[in-house]
Parts: structure tokens; sequence; C-alpha cells
């Protein structure tokens, strides 16, 4: 057994020194192999070197992008600035003026009243009348008629009768599950009681809300006459002491 493993290694030997010998520069070839091989490597650590940047050079990038961020901010808050600036020159000079108790215009009682006569009172009842108009009109479109009576505060608490009836909330709207309630075992007219006075459309309900507000507007104008019926009893010779913004509503020049 020894022997055939020896004549079996040797022929191994002997195979593997023919195959180097048929190749004169066998050496030379490894060695220029691990050559190129060092050569790409240190190639490839020098590219991916150049790649990536220094942290030197990443910090001055940081710095450049703050200081771009933060000149950015800056100039946000100065728009800022300018916009509230002029919010407050465009708004509520008006009001500052009425707020203070230095500001007094005087006008005689003669004055206010005749501004009342005069002005105010036609002005007023042309728009009581345009309003009228709007509501006798929308009410037409709205299907059933309305059945509430104003609520008092619309009026400011003076007591005036509005002669319109208006929608409840409720009614100024299709809610969502009206499909959904059965009323076949009811009668007709427990059905439509059931129901509601709700409008029957999209367009009912825009005209029922529509409506509503013109009424409102009427209940506005009504207490704005019942105001000049107040200021027509001031005395002529006396003088009254109105602020800005009681100067402009009475429609005084200045």
């Amino acid at each position: 057994m020894d022997d055939i493993r020896k004549a079996i290694l040797g022929a191994r030997a002997a195979q593997a020194n023919r195959i180097m010998g048929s190749i004169s520069n066998a050496a030379d070839v490894t060695k220029a192999e691990d050559s190129i091989a060092k050569a790409k490597k240190a190639e490839t650590e020098e590219e991916m070197t150049a790649e990536e940047p220094s942290t030197e050079e990443e910090e001055k990038e940081e710095d450049g992008q703050k200081e771009s961020d933060g000149k950015s901010e800056e100039e946000e808050e100065e728009v800022d600035k300018e916009d509230e600036e002029e919010e407050t020159e465009k708004a509520h000079i008006m009001e500052a003026l009425s707020c203070g108790n230095d500001i007094k215009v005087s006008k005689t009682g003669k004055e206010i009243k005749a501004q009342v006569k005069d002005i105010l009172i036609p002005k007023l009842n042309a728009e009581l009348e345009e309003w009228k108009g709007k509501a006798d009109g929308l009410l037409d479109s709205c299907g059933k008629a309305p059945t509430k009576t104003p609520p008092p505060y619309w009026t400011g608490d003076t007591e005036l009768s509005i002669p319109y009836k208006i929608y409840e909330w409720n009614e100024t709207y299709i809610p969502r599950d009206r499909d959904s309630v059965s009323y076949e075992t009811l009668s007709v007219e427990d059905a439509a009681a059931k129901r509601g006075n709700i409008p029957e459309n999209e367009e009912q309900a825009k005209a029922r809300n529509d409506y509503n507000e013109a009424v409102r507007m009427v209940a506005n104008v009504m207490v704005d006459l019942k105001a000049c019926d107040i200021l027509l009893a001031l005395k002529d010779g006396k003088e009254y002491e109105l602020t800005p913004r009681q100067v402009i509503t009475l429609g005084f020049s200045a």
C-alpha cells in the first residue's frame, strides 16, 4: 500500500513540474498579476478618497448652508413685519379713534336732526324696501311657508314687530337620513308631520337660507329706523359731542 501511495504522489509531482516547466515565465506572470491587483486596489482607494469630501470641506458646506438659512429667516421676518405695519395702517384707525375719549366732534341737535331727516331716513327706507322685496321674491322658491317668529334679539329687544315669519334652522337643509325612514305604516297626515317642513331639494334649501337672511336684514333696518326716531327727539339748541364713529354713522362729512 505504501508503495502504491508513493507512486501516485510522485506522478502528481512530476505532472505539476511538467506544467510549470512548460510556462517559462510562470513566476513572472504570478508577480505581474499581483502587481496589477495591488495597482487596482490603490487606484480604487484613491477614487474613494477623492469622492468623499474632507471633514473640513463638510464643515464649510454646513456653515454656508446655515448662513443661507439664516438669511432666509431674516428676510421672512422682515416681510412679516412689513405686512403687520401695512395692516395697522390700513385697518383699525377708526377703532383707535373710537376707543379714546379725547376726540369728540360737537354738533347741535338741529344739525343732527337735519342729517337724520334728509340723509339717514330716506336711505334706510330705501334699504328696507329692497330687503323686503328680496324676502318676498325668495318666498316663492322656498316651498312650504315658514312658521317661526323671529327671535327678540334680532330687533335688539326694542319689541319691534317684524312682518315676516322665518324657517327653523332644521328646515333650511336636507337631512342625510331623510330617505332612510319608512312612513308606510302612517297616515298621510302623520307622515307629513313626521317628516316636518324640510326642503324638497337643494334649491329650496338655499332659497330658505337666503330668505331668512333677507328677513334678518329687514329687522336690522327697522332697528336703525327706530334709532332715528330717538334722534329726532334731540333739542335743537343743545350741542352734543359725537365720537368719530358716530360722525360717520350719521353721515356727517366732518
